[in-house]
């Protein structure tokens, strides 16, 4: 059997998500954003969240860096986001997606982050 490694959680800003070109694969290779000479198909983000977003049951939030802003979106697990709540500051990887030419992030962790 194969040995499967998790890729990296690369740290990037959200402006270089936004910027960055979105390559959609088949199968099991994971899509993925080019950001420089790297094809980041996880993320790494420190970011504040400025809103929360309901979206016919699905759960969001919308998170900011100081370089942009970015929805953080789930389709089965709205309770990640139970935690957390505007302005608060957290530590987020996740996989990042496109739809109808606009990005956001399926998360994997959302780690809230003491202000001390």
């Amino acid at each position: 059997m194969e040995n499967k490694q998790r890729q990296i959680a690369y740290k990037v800003t959200i402006s270089e998500v936004l910027e960055g070109k979105y390559v959609k694969e088949g199968g099991w290779v994971p899509n993925y954003v080019v950001i420089g000479e790297n094809n980041v198909s996880r993320i790494n983000i420190v970011g504040i969240i400025i809103a929360k977003i309901d979206e016919g049951g699905n759960g969001g939030v919308l998170v900011d860096d100081k370089t942009g802003n970015i929805s953080i979106r789930t389709f089965d697990n709205s309770s990640i986001f139970d935690k957390v709540g505007v302005g608060d500051i957290i530590l987020l990887i996740g996989r990042p997606r496109e739809y109808n030419n606009e990005k956001y992030v399926v998360p994997e962790i959302i780690k809230k982050i003491n202000k001390s």
